[in-house]
């Protein structure tokens, strides 16, 4: 994703999906539930920050996803902040 940043920082729409791919996770938000964090240490984390780095996104589409923790910074978009 930080290549899209560079290559497309004028994005304004993402969707994201659950992964449904073995060993693969959202990474861990504030305050996560450590039993999960446990049970999924080993698997590879892909980190969802990035969304933040879009600063003209307006629409942010969430399907399916489990993620484990909160994650304000997905809130950081001033264009998508309006919209809510």
């Amino acid at each position: 994703m930080a290549t899209m940043t560079t290559a497309l920082p004028n994005l304004q729409q993402i969707s994201l999906h659950d992964l449904r791919l073995p060993r693969y996770k959202y990474s861990d938000g504030d305050d996560p539930d450590e039993q999960l964090v446990a049970d999924t240490a080993n698997f590879i984390s892909l980190d969802i920050q990035m969304l933040s780095n879009f600063g003209k996104l307006k629409i942010l589409e969430v399907k399916c996803m489990e993620m484990n923790g909160r994650c304000p910074f997905l809130f950081n978009c001033p264009l998508l902040h309006k919209a809510i």
